[in-house]
């Protein structure tokens, strides 16, 4: 178990953004709007059925309670409640020997998420990708002619590994495409999974039920392919993809080989705590959006090794919510946490960045090769069993 030193912040560089389509795509104001539409079109009172308070104190009462209600999705899923500026990012794109394919994953209860795909192919596996420095020169947005399914070859069962990306809800899978091609040229598949209301996916309704489906069934769908489920499958989240992706894997436990985390938490109540330690205790009353990954954690073999990323200037989720989960997951896969004879991990690392916030982490210049550190020895491991016992 390795734990880097957080009582003293090393120098760092500062972050620079460089892309139009990096920026964080998230706008509260237009949560906020969202919300006073929904407020203005009610018709019953929602103190109807709660005790009346003074005629003085209907009006905030009242829009206190419906926000607490009705504003939930929009502060836990913003992104799926935007404005959708993008057409449909069709087909297969590619510039020089660096392409990723739209991937629509239909979910059990009908739901279909456009999804993307990065597969290594022979000639990019021998690709000498240090010769290229601008991520921007190796994507474009143009929507192209394609076949029903993406063009996975043999050559992606030879990649280092396949990374399932769940991205945080500020934004949708789209923009997070600069971060896949970063993990593709260090020799990585990767499938960028989509919500369900987010992006071009279908569904309306992004809710934690919805989300769990949705993890689980990018999850089937690699599985699912005869080239991708021949490497070792690892996930990575972030915030609350990062829930998602300890949700899925206290459900494959045998199936994954690595768990990445990023800005997560232990759960929505403990993080409303942490960041707001007076209202957070009454507004836990009324969360609907539990994300329980403290408790799921426990699911989660000792010996998949686990890496957790803290931003230490993040406003959104807490650091304390990052030491708190990485305490739960010290303490996984025993029914006595003070019982010191349980097996313990010993492979897992906690990595803290004292400069960066929630939106700025993934763009350090030094993120992804610590990612990278964490997953070298993968290339010794055993294979991977073909399904869970």
């Amino acid at each position: 178990m390795r734990v880097y030193p957080i009582s003293a912040a090393p120098v760092e560089t500062s972050f620079e953004s460089g892309t139009h389509w990096a920026q964080p795509a998230h706008d509260y104001r237009a949560g906020k709007r969202m919300v006073s539409a929904q407020l203005t079109h009610l018709q019953t009172p929602i103190s109807t059925s709660l005790p009346r308070a003074p005629p003085s104190m209907d009006a905030p009462v009242n829009f206190l309670c419906m926000y607490l209600f009705l504003g939930q999705k929009y502060l836990v899923y913003p992104a799926a409640y935007e404005p959708r500026p993008y057409g449909l990012f069709a087909g297969r794109t590619s510039t020089g020997n660096l392409s990723y394919d739209k991937l629509t994953v239909t979910t059990p209860d009908g739901v279909k998420l456009a999804c993307f795909v990065f597969a290594h192919t022979e000639e990019s596996l021998v690709k000498d990708w240090t010769t290229h420095d601008s991520i921007a020169d190796d994507l474009d947005f143009f929507n192209r002619e394609h076949p029903e399914y993406p063009k996975i070859t043999e050559a992606a069962s030879k990649a280092r590994a396949t990374i399932i990306y769940y991205h945080k809800t500020l934004d949708r899978a789209v923009a997070n495409l600069c971060h896949a091609a970063s993990l593709f040229k260090l020799g990585y598949n990767v499938v960028v999974a989509e919500y369900r209301g987010f992006g071009e996916s279908e569904g309306g309704k992004a809710n934690e039920k919805g989300l769990r489906i949705d993890g689980q069934a990018v999850f089937d769908t690699v599985l699912r392919d005869p080239y991708l489920s021949k490497t070792h499958l690892v996930l990575y989240g972030s915030a609350v993809g990062g829930a998602v992706a300890i949700d899925v894997a206290s459900r494959n436990p045998s199936r994954v080989s690595r768990v990445i985390v990023a800005n997560t938490f232990t759960s929505i109540p403990s993080a409303l705590r942490h960041n707001l330690p007076i209202l957070g205790h009454l507004l836990c009353i009324f969360s609907v959006n539990q994300w329980n990954s403290g408790k799921r954690l426990k699911h989660i073999p000792v010996t998949t090794p686990i890496l957790m990323l803290s931003a230490r200037r993040d406003r959104i989720v807490n650091y304390r919510s990052m030491e708190a989960l990485w305490e739960a997951a010290q303490h996984r896969g025993e029914q006595d946490a003070s019982d010191d004879s349980k097996p313990r991990p010993v492979n897992d690392v906690f990595k803290p960045f004292f400069s960066a916030g929630h939106e700025s982490l993934e763009y350090r210049h030094d993120y992804w090769k610590i990612v990278d550190d964490f997953l070298k020895d993968l290339e010794d491991a055993p294979p991977v069993p073909k399904s869970d016992s």
